[in-house]
């Protein structure tokens, strides 16, 4: 099978090459993203790009989806020129993808280096603007840990008799800015950063630590059992939905039953990111075994119904005969990253559908 290609990805007139080697990578407005996006429309952690043998995938693991040509998307196989909206499907922020296997990259001049995350300033995503420090615009989610920042911000203000007003006069930060950050609704910019910190008598990086420091805080102190209660609670809710589902014969069963596995794959993403990262995983390690038990019970029953997909087909076959997706997609000729999105519900083209449908029939034959 061809190799991995490099992934070049671009927001307005910002740019990022990922190299396969990177692993999965990540589009969101968490600050920790590797394309790190500060628009509301946007979820923290929008979009998994995962490299597979022979290509990219795009997963969508956020709340108001990604969408391409207008149609929401619960995975795309990324092609070279594609384009997605995050978050609307014609107003959301818009990315765009390119392929390279020859080392070509051609990177505009404002292209953020090999490895650096891609920083896009809000409102700008699609434009390249510069970010628009004077807006009055504070709306948006909290965020604990910036929010943490802020109320240390306002303190060392009142202690040095420093208004926000006063500040603005100066023109040290603008006013929506730092009402903004001692809200917990958004991040100045780094130069907005270095001017704070010189008039509030902080030593540089000072307000970038204090955030660091917030946010592992807090995810130390979330128990790993509390979170896990959480996602049985997010099972119980799919156990019901399940349990509703028509006869498989049913014309609307597929349907519903694929929307029902769709979620439970951003289940999965969740609770496998959590069990990395909490304190006591454990009791995580547990959940994420059970999300995964039940979504393999739920695709081999969506299998036995006769409407079912080619990729609910496939994913039995071949669990059935024990082949990882690497084998089956190299069995059936195809790129692995398209045949684990004909597994999440996508529809692909016909000569990449007719060879997996072919290797679902050699595989029964086989039995």
């Amino acid at each position: 099978m061809d190799q991995t290609p490099t992934l070049i990805v671009r927001v307005g007139q910002r740019a990022r090459v990922v190299s396969p080697a990177e692993g999965p990578v990540v589009i969101g407005r968490d600050n920790g993203a590797t394309v790190h996006i500060p628009d509301d429309r946007i979820s923290r952690r929008h979009v998994r790009l995962e490299p597979h043998p022979g290509g990219w995938l795009a997963v969508d693991t956020s709340t108001n989806g990604i969408y391409v040509d207008g149609a929401r998307r619960s995975s795309v196989p990324i092609t070279d020129g594609l384009w997605l909206r995050l978050g609307h499907p014609t107003e959301g922020v818009a990315v765009a993808f390119e392929l390279t296997r020859d080392g070509r990259t051609q990177l505009a001049p404002v292209a953020a280096p090999t490895g650096a995350p891609i920083v896009v300033p809000i409102g700008g995503a699609d434009r390249g603007e510069p970010e628009e420090e004077n807006s009055d615009d504070v709306s948006g989610d909290i965020d604990p840990a910036i929010a943490r920042v802020g109320a240390a911000v306002a303190a060392r203000r009142a202690e040095l008799d420093l208004t926000q007003r006063g500040l603005a006069r100066d023109g040290i930060v603008a006013g929506a800015t730092l009402i903004a950050l001692e809200k917990g609704r958004r991040w100045p910019r780094n130069a907005t950063l270095g001017k704070l910190e010189g008039v509030l008598e902080w030593r540089p990086g000072t307000l970038s630590q204090l955030r660091e420091d917030a946010a592992a805080a807090m995810s130390e102190a979330v128990p790993a059992p509390l979170l896990a209660d959480v996602i049985d609670l997010a099972l119980a809710t799919i156990a019901a939905r399940i349990d509703e589902l028509p006869d498989d014969s049913d014309v609307e069963y597929t349907r519903r039953v694929t929307a029902i596995l769709a979620d439970l794959r951003k289940l999965e993403i969740a609770t496998a990111t959590a069990a990395r990262s909490a304190r006591g995983s454990g009791a995580l390690a547990v959940a994420l075994g059970t999300v995964r038990s039940r979504y393999n019970a739920l695709m081999l029953d969506a299998a036995g119904s006769p409407n079912a997909t080619v990729g609910q087909q496939l994913y039995a076959a071949r669990r059935i005969v024990g082949l990882s997706a690497d084998e089956a997609a190299n069995a059936a000729g195809v790129d692995t990253h398209l045949l684990l999105a004909a597994e999440a519900g996508e529809t692909l083209d016909s000569q990449v559908t007719a060879a997996l449908q072919s290797l679902v029939e050699q595989l029964a034959s086989a039995r």
